[in-house]
């Protein structure tokens, strides 16, 4: 009686060390995932703020060519940040 409890016992160790092992190992997986995914939203975001900044850059430089001057200055950049499709704070990607 007394050998079959502790092969009980160490089997039950057994069973318990691979439920540690799987764990870990899920929460190794977990991590890698949410890093990828944080990963991927700030590229997006940063992709989005670059494609905003290139867009205004553009959009004053137009505005300078209107007003027949060389350089870019404060008025031309103010003229389209007044333009109401300036003021959403979010930036909806292209199609």
């Amino acid at each position: 009686m007394g050998s079959h409890a502790l092969h009980d016992e160490k089997a039950a160790e057994g069973v318990k060390r691979g439920a540690r092992q799987e764990v870990l190992g899920i929460v190794r997986c977990i991590r890698l995932w949410l890093s990828i995914v944080v990963g991927a939203l700030i590229v997006r975001s940063a992709a989005g703020l670059l494609r905003r900044t290139r867009n205004l850059c553009l959009s004053a430089l137009i505005e300078a060519v209107w007003d027949q001057v060389r350089a870019v200055e404060l008025k031309q950049v103010n003229r389209v940040l007044i333009q109401p499709h300036w003021r959403n704070d979010c930036d909806q990607p292209l199609p």
